[in-house]
């Protein structure tokens, strides 16, 4: 996957994982989701935007 994302232009990430999902109960859950937005706010935060097309 990592070079399909090179070959196409693209930046590779390494994937947010959560293991033990199905074991959570709600507050984990909450807890991981509130996470994952932190982390997804971080990188719309601090990534370059791609140049535009001409």
């Amino acid at each position: 996957m990592e070079q399909t994302a090179r070959l196409c232009g693209m930046e590779w990430l390494p994937p947010y994982v959560v293991l033990g999902s199905h074991r959570m109960n709600l507050p984990e859950i909450d807890t991981a989701a509130a996470a994952y937005r932190r982390h997804l706010e971080q990188l719309r935060d601090t990534l370059p935007l791609p140049a535009e097309a001409p």
